[in-house]
């Protein structure tokens, strides 16, 4: 079979109007005949020797003077068609006779991509690309999709050969806004390639296309370990040995961007009526030092309190903030800083339970055990201590609902039914807090046997 390639073009014009002066591409042509008829004829007897010369070099002569109008003219004719502003349009891929290809298109849905050098995210600008190559495959092409995330989501898995119908999955994407996971999205990539190349015979050639900002965080994870950096390497290659692999850069090489990294409360719980603190870290990921940027601290989306920092290039900065609750119940705490071409990680939320105060429940194993405890916990005994303590008795234990309380002390327990042991398990799972206090009727046989077991 002959193989050869074949390409289309269509050629336009983006200012029409210019073409109206073609016309003066005639003007040559006027002038020559113009001067031809400005002069008679008349015989002198002087110009005959001349003449005679000039005959045996008329044929180079007329030659000189064709060639000369015709570079006139076409000078004209080029310059009107420079300001038509020509452009050419290829209707059609090059392809090989009788081949057909079949094209996996992998979107990056990071984080990253919602970044907005334009007016469109890169993520938009995946999606124009993506479009592109299919508008521009020839016909009888296959496509499969999938964006690329954690974990990655085929959109369309089986090879696609309408192409109206697929860019209309395209244009339905939506950026997930969380990380990307290459591993994951190499491995299936193989596994759409391979389920196409036994069910989809036709399909004699594969291309896959990443268009990605290629993010650090995605393309060079710090693994940490060398077998797992060596797999991931044996993935890439692997794939390369049975498609071809296309990357499409979306990203800029000096992004600058600000992102808060991390929020978190230094209190192990929230009350109300007392001062918690916040801290957030923010990152500088760009080249230029951020002086005296604000941040801010929002509660339930008002803001609250805001404070200037200063972020060295590529490093990072810390910012505190209090703030008192007045009222119990689960709070949304948002620090924010001002936006930029990245706003998805110019915010960080925190869902803050604040309780009216804390219920502890103190299991007493002896009369008086628990005295002491109590009057630390709570040396007012008024409505307004932070911490209620509830004494009951060791034989009280599976009587009540231990969700109520935040911590349990166990005071001088002599032993645990495997009724009781089981019940403190669940609460630990369920986030709770178990104190024991040993004493004389701890019984340690039972206590290893019920609470250090192994469960099979």
């Amino acid at each position: 079979m002959t193989l050869f390639a074949i390409s289309l073009f269509a050629f336009g014009f983006g200012n029409l109007l210019m073409l109206g002066w073609l016309a003066a591409a005639a003007a040559p042509i006027l002038i020559h005949l113009w001067n031809r008829r400005r002069y008679r004829e008349m015989s002198w007897a002087a110009i005959e020797f001349l003449l005679a010369a000039m005959r045996r070099n008329a044929r180079r002569i007329q030659i000189q003077q064709w060639l000369l109008l015709a570079v006139r003219t076409l000078i004209v004719i080029l310059i009107v068609l420079a300001m038509a502003e020509p452009f050419m349009e290829r209707l059609g891929l090059d392809f090989i006779a009788g081949q057909r290809t079949h094209k996996v298109l992998v979107i990056d849905g990071s984080f990253s991509m919602d970044y907005r050098p334009t007016d469109n995210s890169r993520f938009t600008r995946a999606k124009q690309l993506a479009t592109k190559i299919v508008e521009e495959s020839p016909q009888g092409d296959g496509f499969t999709l999938v964006l690329m995330g954690v974990p990655p989501r085929v959109v369309v898995g089986t090879p696609a050969f309408e192409p109206s119908d697929f860019i209309e999955e395209i244009e339905n994407l939506q950026l997930a806004h969380a990380g990307a996971d290459l591993p994951a999205t190499l491995a299936l990539v193989e596994e759409i390639l391979e389920r196409a190349q036994r069910d989809q015979p036709g399909l004699e050639h594969s291309e896959v296309y990443f268009l990605t900002d290629l993010g650090r965080n995605t393309w060079l994870p710090d693994h940490g370990v060398e077998t797992v950096t060596a797999g991931y390497q044996g993935q890439v290659e692997k794939l390369a040995g049975i498609a071809s692999l296309v990357v499409l850069d979306l990203g800029q090489a000096e992004s600058e961007n600000l992102a808060v990294t991390s929020l978190k409360t230094s209190e192990a719980f929230a009350t109300a009526s007392r001062d918690v603190t916040f801290e957030a870290v923010v990152q500088n990921f760009g080249n230029q030092p951020r002086d005296r940027h604000l941040v801010e601290l929002l509660v339930e989306g008002v803001r609250v309190k805001d404070q200037f920092i200063d972020i060295p290039s590529g490093g990072q900065a810390s910012a505190s903030f209090t703030h008192r609750f007045m009222t119990p119940g689960s709070h949304q705490v948002e620090v924010r800083v001002a936006s930029d071409l990245l706003d998805v990680d110019n915010h960080r939320w925190l869902a803050l339970p604040v309780k009216p105060f804390l219920r502890v429940l103190c299991v007493s194993g002896k009369q008086g055990s628990t005295y002491y405890l109590v009057a630390a916990l709570d040396p007012d005994r008024s409505e307004q201590s932070l911490v209620r303590p509830k004494v009951v008795a060791e034989s009280a234990l599976l009587e009540l609902d231990l969700d109520e309380f935040d911590a349990i002390f166990l005071c001088n327990v002599g032993q645990f039914t495997t009724s009781e042991a089981r019940l403190l398990e669940a609460y630990l799972k369920q986030g709770g807090g178990l104190v024991f206090f040993l004493g004389d009727r701890v019984i340690a046989e039972r206590y290893n046997q019920e609470l250090a077991s192994q469960q099979p």
